[in-house]
């Protein structure tokens, strides 16, 4: 896991230094007892290259998942993108040898 969590492998899941499912519904259900709500962040933008997404678009071009990530034999096509995790990466872009 990178970029402080935001390296999504699991949309199901708790980030383990928060605890657990049944750690955040208790958590959810205290603040709704005491008349508070609980805002989540939920990153649908980009996963991590463990998610089944990511690994089934890398297997397989032409299945259903071969078009949700930007493949490319080099990293020229989008020159002017702004990179996104600049503390943690030189590039928005990483060579995958699998496909």
């Amino acid at each position: 896991l990178r970029d402080g969590g935001y390296d999504v492998s699991d949309y199901t899941a708790v980030l383990p230094d928060f605890g657990d499912l049944a750690d955040f519904v208790e958590f959810a259900d205290a603040a709704h007892q005491r008349g508070m709500r609980v805002i989540i962040d939920f990153v649908m933008n980009h996963t991590s290259d463990e998610h089944p997404w990511f690994q089934e678009s890398r297997k397989d071009p032409d299945g259903p998942y071969g078009d949700f990530y930007v493949w490319a034999d080099d990293d020229k096509g989008y020159p002017d993108a702004r990179i996104i995790f600049v503390d943690t990466e030189a590039s928005n872009w990483t060579y995958d040898p699998v496909r």
